[in-house]
């Protein structure tokens, strides 16, 4: 079951009353439903990235440098298995990953709204209010299965994801906080979905074909 863990203010709604105004808000449960895959591409000064996802939770992400050799860091799940081609190795061997690594790389992805299809054991928390680019927005921590702990920000008017965060252990070894705005949301086949990730300008396409080849792992996999 899922377990939502409301505030104490009156003036505040149940946290699943939060949860089914947000998803009304970018669509509705049904329209997303017919939603079967997701492409996002965007760039940055330091290269670019694709992900994708097919329902119901296959993923896959590639991440290529700008310049120099366009070496790339493939990462996918198809289902069952999580693993990942690192081109910036000597040998970019395929790995399977560490459930601690696929945890991390599974919370970070931003594909499809956190608050969609929770399964079961998930724990939603009510953490107060918060100012989000000068709005109200009620701020929530969800834990589930196979991610890491991310909070999220709901504008109270709105009732759109505008922003995410999540802690990740720098090399050095202390956590960072990744604080995720996400902006300019457009309607996609009849789904509202961010096309701005902070500063980076997103192309979406929706129900596009993907082979599900793409998220099998190679034969060669370690």
């Amino acid at each position: 079951m899922l377990v939502l863990l409301s505030g104490s203010s009156q003036a505040t709604p149940p946290v699943e009353e939060i949860v089914r105004r947000h998803i009304e808000a970018i669509g509705g449960a049904e329209r997303w439903q017919k939603v079967q895959t997701l492409m996002v591409k965007g760039s940055t000064p330091f290269g670019s990235f694709t992900w994708v996802w097919k329902h119901p939770n296959r993923v896959r992400t590639e991440d290529r440098e700008i310049g120099g050799a366009g070496r790339t860091i493939v990462t996918a799940f198809d289902g069952t298995t999580a693993w990942t081609v690192n081109g910036y190795k000597e040998s970019p061997q395929p790995r399977r990953m560490k459930p601690a690594a696929q945890s991390g790389w599974a919370t970070r992805l931003v594909l499809r709204s956190d608050l969609l299809d929770l399964p079961k054991g998930s724990e939603l928390k009510f953490l107060g209010y918060d100012t989000v680019n000068g709005r109200i927005a009620y701020k929530l921590s969800l834990k589930r299965e196979g991610r890491d702990e991310v909070r999220l920000w709901i504008d109270r008017e709105s009732f759109l994801l505008v922003q995410r965060a999540r802690e990740v252990m720098a090399p050095w070894g202390e956590e960072k906080d990744v604080v995720t705005p996400l902006l300019d949301y457009r309607q996609v086949d009849g789904v509202l979905i961010p096309h701005k990730i902070a500063t980076t300008p997103l192309t979406i396409e929706v129900n596009a074909e993907l082979d599900d080849a793409l998220f099998r792992p190679p034969r060669d996999l370690e």
